[in-house]
C-alpha cells in the first residue's frame, strides 16, 4: 500500500510541474495573472521563464520551492527586502542579455541553505548559472560520443562558460576505473555557442563509457554525466601501406595480414589530424594477399593523415603522410 501511494504522490507532482513563462511586462511575482500558467509559482518542478525584453518584479519573500528552474533572458526585478528562496536543487539560468537586479541588502536569492545574491551585490549579467553548488563555469547543453569506422568521435557544446580553462574526456571499461584520453582548451571566459570535436582513435572494444570534465583557471573542476558506447569491431589487424608518403593524386596499397579472401568488402575512412573525415569508401579486396589500393584525392593539404580500415570483424588503422 505505501508502494502505491507512493507513486501515486511521485505521478500527481510530475503532473502539476510546468514550465510558467510571463506574459506581462513589469508584472508582479506573486500576481497569478502575470504568467501564461495561471497561477503564482508555487509547485515542485515548476520552470519560470522571464522572456527577453521582459521585467518580472519580486515583491515577495516566496516559500521555499522545491526543485524549481527560474530562466532569466529579460529582468528580475528586486523589491526592497524581497526573497526568492529555493531549495538545494533549485537552478537559476541567466541567459546572455538576462539580469537580477534591484532591492537593497534585505533582497536575496537563496538556494540551500546559501545567499548567492543579495541587492547589495552588483547586478547579475548572464549568462551564467547558479545552483547550490554556487554560479557553474560552464553551461553544457550536450555530451555525446559514438563509434565511426572504429574511432571513438566526442563532441559536446557550451552555451556559456566563465573562468574556463580546459576540459578532460576520460574513459572506462566499467564506469568505474578511469583514464585521461584528451585534453583540450576551453574558451576561458565566453557568452556565444561552442561545439568541440575530439577523437579517440583506439577506443575500447565493446561496450566502454566516457565523461567529460572541465577545470577552472583555480583548479576547480566539474564532472558531467557519463555516457556508454558500443565498439562492435572484435579485434585490431595489421595493414600495411605503401607508399608512405605519397604525392597527393597518386595511389596507395593497403594489404591486410588478416583478409585473404576475395571480394570481402571493407571500409577505408581518411581523417586529417583534427578527426575530421575527408574520404570514406568501401572497397573490394581484389586479390589473395589481402590488396586494396585507394586514391589519394588531389586537393588534400599536406599533412599527416590516419587511414582506418574495417571489415567485418576487424579494424585497422594507420598514419600517412601526404606531401
Amino acid at each position: 500500500m505505501k508502494t502505491i501511494l507512493l507513486i501515486l504522490f511521485l505521478f500527481t507532482t510530475n503532473i502539476i510541474s510546468a514550465i510558467c513563462t510571463l506574459i506581462v511586462d513589469n508584472g508582479n511575482w506573486s500576481e497569478a495573472t502575470s504568467w501564461d500558467c495561471g497561477y503564482v509559482p508555487a509547485n515542485s518542478g515548476d520552470t519560470m521563464r522571464i522572456p527577453a525584453s521582459m521585467t518580472v518584479v519580486v515583491d515577495i519573500n516566496s516559500p521555499t520551492y522545491s526543485f524549481m528552474r527560474i530562466e532569466v533572458s529579460g529582468t528580475m526585478q528586486f523589491s526592497n527586502g524581497q526573497k526568492i528562496n529555493m531549495d538545494e536543487f533549485g537552478v537559476v539560468d541567466i541567459y546572455a542579455g538576462g539580469i537580477l537586479t534591484g532591492g537593497n541588502a534585505g533582497s536575496r536569492l537563496n538556494i540551500g541553505a546559501n545567499t548567492w545574491w543579495s541587492g547589495s551585490d552588483p547586478p547579475l549579467i548572464g549568462p551564467t548559472t547558479i545552483s547550490n553548488g554556487g554560479f557553474l563555469p560552464i553551461d553544457l547543453i550536450d555530451f555525446n560520443a559514438i563509434i565511426n569506422g572504429g574511432i571513438a568521435e566526442i563532441s559536446w557544446t557550451t552555451m556559456s562558460e566563465a573562468n574556463n580553462d580546459y576540459f578532460i574526456v576520460e574513459r572506462s571499461a566499467d564506469a568505474f576505473s578511469w583514464e585521461r584520453v584528451i585534453e583540450t582548451y576551453g574558451a576561458g571566459n565566453s557568452n556565444i555557442i561552442i561545439n568541440y570535436f575530439e577523437i579517440d582513435n583506439t577506443p575500447l572494444l565493446g561496450l566502454s563509457y566516457y565523461r567529460l570534465t572541465q577545470v577552472d583557471y583555480d583548479g576547480q573542476r566539474e564532472t558531467f554525466n557519463i555516457i556508454p558506447v558500443e565498439n562492435s569491431v572484435k579485434g585490431e589487424g595489421i595493414m600495411n601501406i605503401y607508399p608512405n608518403p605519397v604525392n597527393k593524386g597518386e595511389c596507395i596499397s593497403l594489404s591486410f595480414e588478416s583478409l585473404h579472401r576475395n571480394n570481402q568488402k571493407i571500409l577505408v575512412v581518411l581523417r586529417d589530424i583534427r578527426g575530421v573525415e575527408v574520404y570514406s569508401k568501401i572497397e573490394i579486396v581484389n586479390c589473395d594477399n589481402g590488396l586494396v589500393v585507394m586514391d589519394i584525392p588531389q586537393h588534400l593539404t599536406s599533412g599527416t593523415y590516419l587511414v582506418v580500415a574495417a571489415s567485418e570483424n576487424l579494424l585497422y588503422s594507420k598514419r600517412i603522410i601526404i606531401k
